[in-house]
């Protein structure tokens, strides 16, 4: 963000002499107090930037629930589709679900295109009997008709009362993702399309799509980036491209940024937008890339994992 300098006026004026009172220096001892009395305690004062960012979202959601209740999710699927993004926000459990989605897509569009980034291929609305999938990406067809790099968010969840979700996630410092901001889930999934765009884009597409070369080989990388970690259970599996080193690395993430190394991209992605985001106006404040305040071993797999550098006899994944 640019700042534009201000030059400030001169005001011309006369003005009589006026006779200054003779400044007397008191007589102080010549001892130095080295430090306060009151210093004891003080660093437990709360005073610092999670204080003010915590108390800035929560008066923030009281202008986001109002914008979310006057949106109108036809407009948002009109805007998508200006943009060739096909759009489908009308299948929610009640009218308020259509609404909070609707918001949150607009201004991950919005933010994707401030930071000039690959969009979705269509975004829509499905069924997931589990209600704690939130939202997905497609990085192949789907058999439903959805193409790569379609973002679905799952009908079976009660989207109405996810800003409040949101908060308590974020009082409580939950660290099953890497931000507790409503805006969080949508940018991940969006982070998710514009890695799988990176990747066809530099390899070739696994699946025949006119939006990419062909390349049927491609599919092994895929398969080696979504291996799994652990099981359901989060019992940890056999992984032969991750190490008990990089598994320690990818804990610095998230929870569920250190169980898969697409999530853990589409999680770093969702925190480097979100921490350099101003949350009143959901614009960016700074550029959030390359991603910053991450170690470097942490900086190093999320390097290889966004250009598919698995299994190639070096680096670390």
């Amino acid at each position: 963000m640019r700042i534009t300098a201000i030059s400030n006026a001169t005001t011309k004026y006369q003005s009589k002499p006026v006779q200054r009172p003779k400044v007397i220096t008191p007589q102080v001892p010549d001892r130095q107090i080295k430090k306060s009395i009151y210093s004891k305690g003080a660093s437990a004062i709360p005073f610092g930037i999670s204080m003010i960012q915590d108390y800035i979202y929560e008066k923030s959601l009281v202008k986001h629930r109002h914008m979310i209740d006057e949106i109108d999710p036809r407009l948002v699927e009109g805007y998508c589709r200006s943009l060739g993004v096909p759009c489908a926000i009308d299948k929610g459990r009640t009218p308020k679900d259509n609404q909070y989605i609707a918001y949150c897509v607009f201004n991950a569009m919005e933010i994707m295109r401030e930071l000039k980034m690959h969009l979705p291929a269509r975004i829509d609305m499905e069924y997931k009997e589990d209600p704690r999938t939130l939202a997905w990406c497609y990085y192949g067809p789907g058999d439903n008709g959805m193409p790569i790099g379609g973002i679905a968010f799952n009908i079976n969840r009660d989207w109405a009362n996810e800003l409040e979700v949101s908060l308590e996630n974020h009082k409580n410092k939950d660290n099953f993702h890497t931000a507790n901001h409503f805006l969080q889930t949508t940018i991940h999934e969006f982070g998710h399309n514009v890695h799988y765009d990176k990747l066809y884009k530099k390899f070739g597409c696994p699946w025949p799509d006119s939006r990419y070369f062909y390349n049927p080989n491609m599919y092994r990388i895929m398969e080696k980036l979504n291996m799994k970690l652990y099981d359901d259970d989060g019992t940890p599996v056999q992984n032969p491209y991750i190490s008990n080193e990089v598994r320690n690395i990818m804990k610095q993430s998230s929870g569920y940024g250190s169980t898969l190394l697409p999530e853990l991209f589409a999680e770093e992605f969702a925190k480097a937008i979100i921490d350099n985001m101003d949350f009143m106006t959901l614009k960016m404040e700074r550029d959030p890339f390359p991603i910053r305040n991450v170690s470097p071993e942490l900086y190093q797999v999320l390097y290889e994992t966004w250009e598919g550098l698995i299994d190639d006899g070096q680096g670390l994944i």
